[in-house]
């Protein structure tokens, strides 16, 4: 999602960044770095999620919320079956998901919110059983092509150039808001419970001991601050009570919430964490 040489970064794995190194090759990982979301960003992601809806593409839709309610890749879904997840702790095992360098995530915590989108597509599809999403890939280039139809630029800094160039909305931008809105809302990178919510794996021996269940409660909540910028920018997610919630925003677009997810409303400091350019907009 970068500017990094895949075959470069393929040698440097086999042989050693010492060796890589020795010849002569840059083994800096060169990035793309968005400046900033405008707020045509967010509303592309609903409307295209709406679409979806009213269309009766499900598998889409679904795929869609579920990246931008957890910011995950979309190869994180790749092995994933129904069998993996229980719908009542939360939990996802057995998953085998190569995230980084730093190790695998065997064990992962899957939110109320992104349960109630997946309940919803089961009830709307009837599978219940083998892969959650087994076109994965097909659902990524779908939902690239129609958010490419949205015109939606975004500005990156391009390190490789040292030069700044807009690029098209993608659906790997929902993991780059995703942890944008995670630093915005004073969550350290290194943070534990930001390490289960996002899949990355744990370090050390304390946290390896640490049960994910445990802290299931502080995830729930770095969930919905983390989603508040899309309940905020986007049109509608309005309550009978005149309420922005987390649980509208689904609603809105054909998705069954709990009475869990229900509880999380979106307030006035989660406004103030906005980019102050958006918070001029709302």
């Amino acid at each position: 999602q970068g500017t990094t040489n895949p075959l470069r970064s393929l040698m440097t794995s086999v042989v050693g960044d010492g060796v890589m190194k020795s010849k002569g090759f840059d083994t800096s990982t060169k990035r793309a770095v968005p400046a900033n979301y405008p707020i045509e960003a967010y509303q592309s992601f609903k409307n295209l999620a709406s679409k979806y809806n009213a269309n009766g593409n499900h598998a889409e839709k679904s795929f869609l919320l579920m990246l931008m309610m957890g910011g995950y890749r979309p190869a994180d879904w790749k092995n994933i079956t129904w069998e993996n997840i229980d719908f009542e702790t939360g939990l996802v095992k057995d998953i085998n998901l190569k995230t980084t360098k730093a190790g695998d995530v065997k064990l992962a915590y899957l939110p109320e919110a992104q349960r109630d989108i997946l309940t919803s597509l089961a009830k709307k599809t009837g599978n219940k059983t083998g892969l959650v999403f087994p076109n994965y890939k097909e659902l990524t280039d779908t939902i690239n092509d129609d958010l490419s139809k949205t015109n939606v630029q975004i500005k990156f800094l391009v390190e490789a150039k040292d030069d700044f160039e807009n690029r098209p909305l993608r659906i790997y931008d929902t993991r780059r808001i995703k942890e944008s809105s995670l630093s915005a809302a004073g969550i350290d990178n290194d943070n534990y419970i930001r390490k289960l919510f996002t899949w990355r794996p744990k370090k050390g021996t304390v946290e390896q001991y640490q049960a994910g269940v445990t802290v299931s409660g502080q995830i729930e909540d770095l969930n919905a601050k983390s989603f508040s910028p899309f309940v905020l920018l986007t049109e509608g997610n309005l309550t009978d009570k005149g309420v922005k919630t987390t649980a509208q925003f689904l609603e809105d677009v054909g998705v069954e919430t709990s009475t869990f997810t229900k509880q999380y409303l979106t307030t006035k400091k989660a406004f103030k964490l906005l980019p102050t350019f958006l918070q001029k907009k709302v």
